[in-house]
């Protein structure tokens, strides 16, 4: 039987660790940290810590994933992703705001407090919500700091034209958060 020959990719955060260290000001913007793959609490510890370590210049660039053999390879449910994003996201954003109040979720809970080191951003660093459908944009709304629309040249439009007929620029004009000092939005309209 011949042994299957396995390559071990390092995680996002830890790469982008490495390449956050020393003495640099542009931010540091994980592409594509997938959510579903990881329970809130382990995204908190890993995208906290990177901000850290980064010296505040983390951007959480985070999406839902979309390739099925990743999710099978990985264990992860699929079919639950967007449910699994939305609740992730929500829960991120609870975790570091208020880490002393235990957080439950459909295939998480903490039943206590949990020590958590604070990232260096507060009260977190900036979330833009990877991806060009409807779902991202609303995601930008609900839960984010900016949209990360990857795959887009200059020129082309955000949204797929097939996705309805409405606009997408009033959608993104509310997610600038003027109050946030890192609000802004990623995009090319």
């Amino acid at each position: 039987m011949a042994q299957q020959r396995r390559t071990q990719h390092p995680r996002p955060h830890r790469r982008a660790g490495f390449h956050g260290r020393g003495d640099h000001r542009d931010p540091l913007v994980t592409n594509l940290y997938v959510l579903p793959f990881h329970t809130p609490y382990l995204a908190a510890k890993a995208l906290g810590s990177l901000d850290i370590l980064a010296g505040g210049r983390v951007i959480a660039g985070v999406g839902a994933g979309y390739l099925r053999s990743e999710f099978t390879a990985l264990g992860a449910y699929f079919d639950r992703r967007a449910t699994l994003f939305d609740e992730g996201l929500a829960a991120l954003r609870s975790i570091w705001r208020s880490p002393e109040k235990p957080v439950r979720g459909d295939d998480f809970e903490a039943i206590g407090p949990v020590a958590l080191q604070p990232p260096r951003q507060q009260p977190h660093p900036p979330i833009w919500i990877g991806g060009n459908s409807r779902a991202a944009l609303r995601r930008v709304v609900d839960h984010g700091d900016g949209v990360d629309a990857a795959d887009r040249g200059p020129g082309q439009d955000l949204v797929d034209p097939d996705d309805g007929d409405r606009d997408p620029r009033p959608v993104l004009r509310r997610t600038r958060d003027p109050a946030h000092p890192n609000g802004t939005v990623r995009s090319r309209l």
